[in-house]
């Protein structure tokens, strides 16, 4: 279980802290305790229950999804608190909306509610409203979506390629090997440069990591940029130095996306920014296991800001290449990049 960090005025606070110490934990800011918890959400108490000694389980009806964490990374811990108010321990009032910061502890098989890591009722069932230190209650939402934006920003932005990093492992566009149209072998070398040895050659895009720069139009995969040199992978994964003399047109992402008939792949985590980095931003929500696996959109431009690449879209609610009527669901700009290093985006080469 992680370390708690919020104390008590005699000490640390523990699950199986006695009901003779005092719980007297320090008000802390709202991404405090956003920061220190396992898992964030909003959700009706639907029912509590004893469960085991001194100890009470929530049983919660999320609205909207979590914004830390998650069910699937929970492992189905069931949410208990202590009974007594002096263990810090939650009030259960069925029917409130509470606001939870959770902290798995998978040794002891629960997830801890206390009211030192900030877990309260957000909107009592008479209509009273509670918020916290430093944001107001009418503000708890759009402030734990600005959390969210910032977390994930931070891991896409760490996870984002550099084109000019030679150990580069990401995609970051396609290359037309325009050899291939004139010579029967294609040298590859260890390293950028005329000096570098040379590693083999291959004559086929078959022997490349590749994909459809158009219809029926193969291109390499390209993981870095140096000198005019491209960085490419051999089919068995390992990876060689394609010379300038061999090259053709090459399509950075932030000119090969734009303008086709695209879609969002799975890498991309529903979230749409208003701009390029800044914002809140907004969580495209499906009907639960109807998310589809490629989200069409209209893929209206790119932009590169602090060395992270974004894209404009418009993330279609209906399908044109079904004959339906274009529906736009939301509009805004999403990181190419996903927190896995691999573009969020790609386009049908050959049309519907």
């Amino acid at each position: 279980m992680r370390s708690s960090i919020l104390l008590l005025c005699l000490g640390v606070w523990t699950p199986e802290a006695t009901l003779d110490v005092a719980c007297r934990c320090t008000e802390r800011t709202l991404a405090e305790y956003y920061e220190a918890a396992d898992e964030v959400f909003i959700g009706t108490l639907v029912q509590s229950e004893d469960h085991g000694e001194e100890r009470r389980r929530f049983h919660f009806e999320r609205i909207g999804e979590s914004y830390k964490g998650g069910e699937e990374d929970a492992a189905d811990l069931p949410y208990v608190s202590s009974t007594a108010s002096a263990s810090c321990g939650v009030y259960a009032e069925v029917g409130a909306v509470y606001v939870v910061f959770a902290e798995h502890d998978p040794g002891s098989g629960v997830a801890w509610l206390t009211t030192c890591n900030g877990t309260r009722v957000h909107r009592a069932a008479d209509g009273s409203t509670r918020g916290f230190e430093d944001v107001p209650p009418e503000f708890v939402v759009s402030q734990l979506t600005a959390l969210v934006g910032i977390e994930t920003l931070r891991r896409v932005a760490a996870a984002t390629p550099d084109p000019s990093d030679p150990a580069n492992e990401s995609l970051v566009g396609l290359l037309d090997v325009a050899a291939f149209s004139h010579a029967p072998d294609v040298r590859l070398f260890d390293a950028p440069g005329a000096e570098t040895a040379a590693s083999g050659s291959v004559s086929t895009y078959e022997e490349l990591d590749h994909r459809e720069s158009g219809y029926e139009e193969d291109a390499a995969v390209v993981f870095a940029v140096a000198d005019g040199w491209y960085r490419v992978r051999r089919t068995d994964g390992a990876f060689a130095w394609l010379a300038p003399d061999a090259a053709g047109t090459y399509w950075p992402l932030e000119d090969l996306l734009p303008g086709r008939l695209a879609y969002l792949t799975l890498d991309w985590n529903r979230w749409v920014w208003p701009q390029p980095g800044a914002g809140n931003p907004t969580r495209v929500r499906y009907p639960v296991a109807e998310r589809p696996r490629e989200q069409m959109v209209n893929l209206l431009a790119a932009t590169n800001i602090g060395g992270s690449l974004w894209l404009e879209v418009e993330v279609l609610a209906s399908n044109p290449c079904e004959g339906e009527a274009e529906t736009i669901r939301v509009r805004g700009w999403v990181p190419a990049y996903g927190e896995g290093g691999t573009p969020v985006a790609w386009y049908y080469s050959r049309g519907c």
